[in-house]
C-alpha cells in the first residue's frame, strides 16, 4: 500500500513539550509539504520526522524553541529534500538537521541557524541503545 500526503499554505504552531509537527514512517509514505510556516514552542519539540519515507519540504519557515529542539529529524533509509528553506532553533542542545544511520538529505538554497550555546546545524549519528 502506497500513502501520499500532501501539505500547503499552512501555519501550524505546537504549544506543548514533546510536540511532533509532521511524522510519517514507511518505505511506500511520501510525503510533501510547500509554503508552511511551523512554530514549535516547548521543550524536546521536532517540526519534521522522517523515518524510511520520502519527505520534500519546498518554500516554508520552521522554528523551533525549547530545550532540545530539533528542526529535522531523519533516519532508517529515509530520502530527505529540502528547498528554500528557513530553519531556526534556539535553545540549549538544538539541532537543526538530524541523520541518523542510513539515509539522504539534500538541502538547497536555503537558510540554518542556531541561537544559544550547544548547539549543532548539522548532527549525524549511528543509533545504539542510549543515544538521542
Amino acid at each position: 500500500m502506497r500513502v501520499k500526503i500532501d501539505v500547503g499554505n499552512n501555519t501550524i504552531t505546537g504549544t506543548q513539550n514533546k510536540f511532533y509537527c509532521l511524522w510519517a514512517t514507511g518505505q511506500n509514505t511520501e510525503v510533501t509539504g510547500n509554503q508552511l510556516k511551523i512554530n514549535l514552542q516547548k521543550n524536546n519539540s521536532k517540526t519534521v520526522i522522517a523515518y524510511s519515507e520520502k519527505n520534500t519540504l519546498k518554500d516554508s519557515t520552521i522554528s523551533s524553541h525549547g530545550q532540545n529542539a530539533r528542526g529535522i529529524w531523519a533516519s532508517e533509509d529515509a530520502t530527505v529534500t529540502r528547498h528554500f528553506l528557513d530553519i531556526k532553533v534556539d535553545s540549549q542542545a538544538a539541532k537543526a538537521v538530524v541523520a541518523v544511520d542510513n539515509l539522504m538529505i539534500h538541502i538547497h538554497d536555503s537558510y540554518i541557524q542556531t541561537m544559544d550555546k550547544h548547539y549543532a546545524i548539522l548532527y549525524s549519528y549511528k543509533y545504539s541503545i542510549g543515544t538521542q
